[in-house]
């Protein structure tokens, strides 16, 4: 089961002393929906060779755009129609481009450089092939319209308490609710560190111990 928008506007006019309809808080739900996303690589946003979000390589293609969405990615995987290959290997985009600038090879792909929303295959696809990928992604913003069975929020109800938290400080953030937001605030950053994943929050502590 997933985090509800019903509970979280239940939860934040019980504690804020407001009489919200989801559409005043949508704007503030997709705010902590995204700023989750950035904080980790969470189970729930992780998309595994998912249909529709491969590409189809032709004959010559030199640069792909990354699915919509990708945060992090995992792995990209090229079939060439039959069977699945080994994941690509990364290299530097500055590699790439002297192999092209010292006219490249043509084949089925092996490796790939990345460069903002796109990716480069190396060799150059002499073909048809499909990419597949798996990947964190963002959470997409969520619509107010739909609640219940239809409610489109993907974190799962582990992450209940830290998406009400959230949504309460943003809100009252909104409206200068300057005691609410002294209250709420600690309290949802306080919770989001709880759950991050263990390597996200290693990362974390040793970010801040550099300061």
């Amino acid at each position: 089961m997933s985090v509800l928008k019903t509970d979280v506007l239940a939860f934040c006019n019980a504690k804020l002393r407001q009489d919200y309809v989801i559409g005043d808080i949508i704007t503030e739900i997709n705010d902590v929906l995204g700023d989750l996303s950035r904080a980790a690589k969470w189970p729930d946003l992780y998309r595994s060779n998912v249909e529709a979000d491969r590409s189809t390589l032709a004959n010559e293609d030199s640069e792909i755009s990354f699915p919509t969405g990708l945060r992090v990615l995992d792995k990209i995987v090229i079939n060439d129609g039959d069977n699945d290959g080994r994941p690509l290997e990364e290299i530097t985009f500055q590699k790439l481009l002297k192999r092209r600038e010292d006219g490249g090879s043509s084949g089925e792909p092996k490796e790939y450089a990345r460069r903002g929303k796109k990716w480069y295959p190396d060799p150059i696809p002499n073909g048809d092939y499909t990419a597949k990928y798996w990947f964190w992604r963002y959470h997409p913003a969520a619509d107010d319209e739909k609640t219940g069975d239809d409610d489109d929020i993907l974190f799962g109800d582990e992450y209940d308490i830290v998406v009400k938290y959230g949504v309460c400080a943003e809100v009252a953030k909104t409206h200068k609710m300057t005691d609410y937001i002294a209250l709420w605030e600690p309290r949802y950053m306080a919770e989001k560190a709880k759950m991050l994943p263990s390597e996200d929050r290693v990362k974390t502590l040793a970010k801040y111990s550099d300061l």
